[in-house]
């Protein structure tokens, strides 16, 4: 069910099944005449995007910024100072822009739980940081941080403003949590109930990594509710697929990562997160034959593909298995996490590529973001020296 707020009060857990084979780039989408005006819309403003050539421009500190600027004014990018706004700007444009063409539908709430996920993470994390560093003080008065009304200045720089939640609800949410009190407006009971008692856990292990793994869990048993309450069958599958994508991924590192480590099997449970192809029940199987003759520290990828090659080798995330064989090997994780981002462009583009329809849509959309984090990679560059195929390596691009 779905608030007045358009914010799904997740109240259940997804059902984990053996069988989650998606066959996301065999299927043909269909066509969906609900979804019309909102392809429509979207693919009229499909045709001003980066090219390319246009988006290493980026890189190169050559490039003037009025460059830049008006590289991202053809584009239609909003107007602000600074290249950062722009971005910025548009992310929260493209969001205003899929909640009005498609405001029957659950893919706004569903694409904008990643921004409330993240808010919510960076907010609690540094909410229990700092009464951790308070604590140390042992003069027994409460955290300042806790005493804020709106959220510190130096928290804000992070946040994504294109959520569900408020973002100055959630903050006051996080404060009535660290204080034990679970009456919260943003989120919803179930989310709270787990929140604190994520908290609880907390405070007895001082761990703050298994606060980071529980809000991840929640995330993806989230937008599990959110897919499956979509009442147009495009629209779930593609859904599904997002969220399977996301799920592997994270799953495939955190898997590596207790191997690696040799973590004890009921911690690696909770590092896990539903919604994948390969469920969280076969990867603990796989750990727990594998986690006998590991050695901490050294990953023996022989023995790990060999395990997890049979598993994955019919899911959308086949490739992505195949960049983790030299895991050992710290260019791998560059690899893994570009190979990531390209599975999901593939996505969109597949999606986009249909005439009208929830995949149209939210591959338009999809997308967009790609092209964001394209700009953002290579800004990122833009201080250091960099040849051109360096910058090219690092560019998600489509098959």
């Amino acid at each position: 069910m779905t608030s007045a707020k358009g914010v799904s009060k997740v109240e259940y857990l997804p059902t984990v099944t053996s069988a989650n084979v998606r066959k996301t780039w065999e299927r043909k989408s269909e066509n969906e005449i609900s979804f019309a005006h909102a392809t429509g819309r979207l693919r009229a403003l499909a045709n001003v995007r980066l090219s390319r050539e246009n988006l290493l421009l980026f890189a190169d500190k050559k490039v003037p910024s009025k460059r830049l600027h008006e590289l991202l004014d053809h584009a239609a990018y909003p107007s602000a100072n600074t290249l950062e706004e722009r971005l910025d700007l548009k992310q929260q444009q493209d969001m205003t822009l899929l909640r009005y063409v498609c405001n029957r539908n659950t893919l706004p709430q569903f694409m904008a739980l990643t921004a409330d996920f993240h808010n919510l993470k960076w907010l609690l994390k540094n909410l229990l940081l700092c009464q951790a560093e308070q604590n140390k003080n042992s003069d027994n008065s409460p955290a300042a941080i806790l005493q804020e009304q709106t959220v510190p200045a130096r928290l804000a720089d992070n946040l994504l403003n294109y959520g569900n939640y408020k973002v100055a609800g959630l903050w006051h949410d996080l404060l009535k949590l660290v204080n034990k009190s679970s009456n919260c407006q943003e989120l919803s009971p179930y989310i709270a109930a787990e929140l604190l008692h994520a908290l609880q856990s907390y405070y007895v292990n001082q761990d703050i990594g298994s606060v980071a793994a529980a809000i991840d869990r929640l995330y993806y048993n989230s937008v599990y509710s959110l897919a499956m309450q979509a009442e147009s069958e495009s629209e779930r599958t593609f859904e599904l697929d997002y969220l399977a994508l996301q799920a592997d991924k994270v799953n495939m590192q955190a898997f590596l990562r207790a191997l690696q480590i040799k973590l004890p099997l009921d911690y690696v449970e909770k590092s896990l997160v539903n919604g994948g192809e390969v469920t969280v029940q076969t990867l603990l199987q796989i750990y727990e034959k594998l986690s006998v003759n590991a050695k901490a520290g050294d990953l023996d990828m022989t023995a790990v593909m060999k395990a997890l090659r049979p598993v994955y080798s019919k899911t959308q995330s086949a490739e992505l298995l195949e960049t983790i064989s030299t895991w050992n090997d710290a260019e791998t994780r560059f690899k893994f996490s570009k190979k990531a981002d390209e599975l999901l462009l593939r996505l969109a583009i597949k999606g986009r590529q249909n005439t009208y329809g929830c995949d149209a849509v939210a591959g338009q959309y999809l997308e967009n973001c790609l092209e964001i984090k394209n700009i953002h990679l290579m800004l990122a560059l833009r201080t250091g020296e960099h040849s051109g195929d360096k910058c090219l390596e690092l560019l998600r691009k489509a098959d």
